[in-house]
């Protein structure tokens, strides 16, 4: 993503109210520097994102940050569901079995899609994937 486009994404997104630096570190890393101390625990507050569909990890600085040598170790998925799952309550259940449930696919939500439900899951990458789940009788 281009750079001014990803600044003016995340500054609508965040809902800055002043102009921030953001510095590409390469490797799909950048630095946001914000001008407050309020306008950072808001941002810290409001992760994770997603910017054009595609998952946006944040958080804070750390020392010693080499972006050729780091090492991811979470990432997104999307899990397709069949329909007879449509509940919140099972969708937050089964995606944090999973991983961490970051979002429900808006049509999933509303109900407006009905082939299959699509959870958005945070999963580690140092672990093994659970490769299905019990509920009662199905196995999913």
């Amino acid at each position: 993503m281009q750079h001014q486009l990803l600044k003016s994404r995340l500054k609508s997104l965040w809902k800055t109210t002043s102009n921030y630096i953001l510095i590409d570190l390469g490797y799909d890393f950048y630095i946001a520097k914000l001008p407050t101390k309020d306008q950072l625990n808001h941002v810290l507050e409001r992760r994770p994102c997603f910017v054009n569909s595609h998952f946006l990890s944040v958080q804070k600085w750390v020392p010693n940050f080499i972006a050729n040598k780091e090492t991811i170790t979470n990432t997104t998925i999307w899990i397709h569901l069949p329909t007879e799952f449509y509940d919140g309550v099972i969708f937050k259940k089964m995606g944090n079995v999973i991983g961490k449930l970051l979002k429900i696919d808006v049509c999933t939500y509303t109900t407006t899609s009905g082939y299959y439900a699509r959870l958005c899951v945070e999963v580690s990458l140092t672990k093994p994937l659970k490769s299905s789940i019990q509920i009662n009788n199905h196995s999913q």
